[in-house]
């Protein structure tokens, strides 16, 4: 699917808000949650799985349970992920991308707004002989209904939800801050789909910001989105 562009010129942003906690604050999940018309996303590593929300109640919600719930009222999601070579560089997003879109179309038997591109495909390119990968996208960017949007240097998959100030290195007692995979050590771990051992390994605290733009900001964040979805698709 093409998306329709627009015209925009550089602006000064009025509002723009830091926020290096991310998910702890669930801005990203109250905009998911308030989107009428589109979401747009773009991650180096992107997995649905992570939970987005997650409050002291033990009330966790999943980034693909938000998602499909947008869906399902009618918003469109667009998601452009970097196509790593899963021998090289094992982050699982085709198949991450592959089981959201699976999941609509298991309940809706069509697709009704979820929008997937795995960008660049090297695993067709390798079939041909090419086997160097130079260059990676490393975009983050989420984009709501082209007025507001995040940008910085979190992606939304495992490993990055961080207690802050605090930034622990060991996550031994029940119940956990950091379940499953986001138990996790970039520098330790021989497979990064495996959680690492509570018992004797630490793991990797993460340290990064992300900034929050409105208005017409975001909508000219909105446009690079849609150039490089169209000129992605335009490949294809």
């Amino acid at each position: 699917m093409i998306i329709s562009s627009f015209m925009a010129i550089l602006r000064f942003a009025k509002k723009i808000r830091k926020n290096s906690q991310f998910y702890n604050s669930d801005l990203v999940a109250n905009a998911i949650k308030n989107a009428k018309e589109e979401i747009f996303i773009t991650d180096w590593w992107f997995d649905p799985e992570i939970e987005l929300v997650r409050d002291e109640k033990g009330s966790w919600i999943k980034l693909k349970d938000l998602l499909i719930e947008k869906v399902e009222k009618g918003v469109k999601v667009f998601i452009l992920v970097y196509g790593n070579m899963e021998t090289a560089l094992p982050l699982g997003n085709y198949q991450n991308i592959k089981s959201l879109k699976n999941h609509v179309l298991e309940k809706h038997k069509e697709n009704i707004g979820m929008y997937a591109m795995y960008h660049p495909d090297f695993r067709a390119q390798a079939e041909d002989g090419v086997q160097q990968v130079q260059w990676a996208h490393h975009e983050k960017l989420v984009v709501v209904d082209q007025s507001t949007a995040f940008v910085g240097g979190i992606d939304l998959c495992i490993g990055r939800y961080e207690v802050h100030g605090t930034y622990p290195l060991f996550d031994n007692v029940e119940p956990y801050q950091f379940p499953g995979q986001d138990y996790f050590n970039h520098y330790a771990a021989a497979d990064w789909k495996v959680p690492a051992s509570r018992a004797d390994k630490w793991r990797g605290p993460w340290h990064d910001i992300a900034c929050q733009v409105f208005g017409d900001v975001a909508r000219d964040v909105s446009r690079h989105f849609v150039e490089r979805w169209n000129h992605c698709k335009r490949e294809f």
